[in-house]
């Protein structure tokens, strides 16, 4: 596009944008975002003070209502004080399900692109007979997501697997997510698989409770022995029996009364066991669980396996005994 000679003056962009900024009612929500484009380009040329009068005037704006919006657009033009404002937001001001939502809505591409790529390599293994272990390929994570994880929990790693989100704990666990989000410092693999959320407890545990199964493997693979090793945390809630009056879930992870009954003593193999899930029984032991560890009353995994009634579980663990 030719322009007059006049318009390619900095002076002339700070003047235009000025027009633009005046342009809605800055205490509107549709103002507030016109403020939140007007700061982004306003950055992005540098022009005079023009920024910072901006954020001045956007700050206060800023609520639960509009702060997804407008984090957005700070986000695309790479708005850092707007970015930072409206991460403390999100982490201070929104209810649970509200962030838990706008992750989702975040990486909702993200979780499409990883699963069908995991679909098509299994598709593959299955035409060829093959029953070895497939990897999906590599998907961008947005830096937003993690920013706003970092922002709001203390193990962002444990809220991905509350989430179920396979895309954001392969992203963590390659241990380039960090950006120095925890405190100027990056996590890595084994910093997030050991820290433990508001409830005391770790990814691979909520992975093995929840039944997230796409996300036991990686989470083993990334920490090998000495995660495959950990103790279940104390539990914080009463006993659950099933409709039946057992406690065992089929095709789930709920083994919460051994924890209960012995908080602490339980390692992640006595939960697998304890499920009856035989798949992730054998995850744990070829990365080196121990197989005869036992708790504080004296059972085994095996031991568990047989309350829990699954003959796979029990055969492997009679295997590897």
């Amino acid at each position: 596009i030719s322009l007059p000679q006049e318009y390619a003056e900095p002076r002339s962009f700070d003047a235009c944008l000025r027009f633009f900024y005046r342009r809605e009612e800055p205490s509107s929500s549709a103002g507030a975002e016109h403020l939140a484009r007007t700061l982004g380009a306003a950055t992005a040329l540098g022009v005079d003070e023009l920024p910072d009068l901006v954020f001045a005037q956007l700050s206060p704006l800023v609520t639960v209502d509009n702060v997804v919006r407008i984090i957005t657009i700070a986000d695309f033009h790479g708005v850092t004080p707007l970015l930072e404002l409206c991460a403390k937001i999100c982490g201070e001001r929104m209810s649970s399900e509200q962030f838990k939502n706008m992750i989702l809505t975040l990486t909702a591409d993200c979780e499409r692109s990883i699963k069908s790529g995991l679909a098509d390599a299994d598709a593959d293994a299955d035409a060829d007979g093959a029953a070895q272990q497939t990897t999906a390929p590599a998907v961008p994570v947005p830096n937003l997501v993690l920013r706003l994880l970092y922002a709001r929990h203390i193990s962002p790693l444990a809220a991905a697997v509350r989430y179920n989100l396979l895309s954001v704990v392969r992203c963590l666990l390659s241990g380039i997510a960090g950006m120095g989000l925890n405190g100027g410092r990056d996590d890595g693999p084994g910093d997030l698989l050991g820290r433990a959320d508001s409830q005391g407890a770790r990814p691979l545990e909520l992975a093995l409770r929840l039944g997230h199964d796409d996300l036991v493997e990686p989470l083993v693979a990334a920490g090998d022995a000495v995660v495959a090793n950990q103790k279940m945390s104390p539990s914080r809630s009463g006993k659950r029996r099933s409709s039946n009056g057992s406690f065992k879930t089929r095709g789930g992870t709920r083994a919460d009364h051994f924890k209960e009954e012995h908080p602490g003593e339980q390692s992640m193999l006595h939960l697998a066991a304890a499920s009856g899930n035989a798949h992730h029984c054998r995850v744990l032991l070829d990365a080196g669980a121990d197989v005869n560890a036992v708790n504080s009353v004296g059972r085994s995994p095996l031991h568990l396996a047989t309350l829990s009634g699954d003959l796979a579980s029990m055969r492997l663990l009679l295997e590897r005994a």
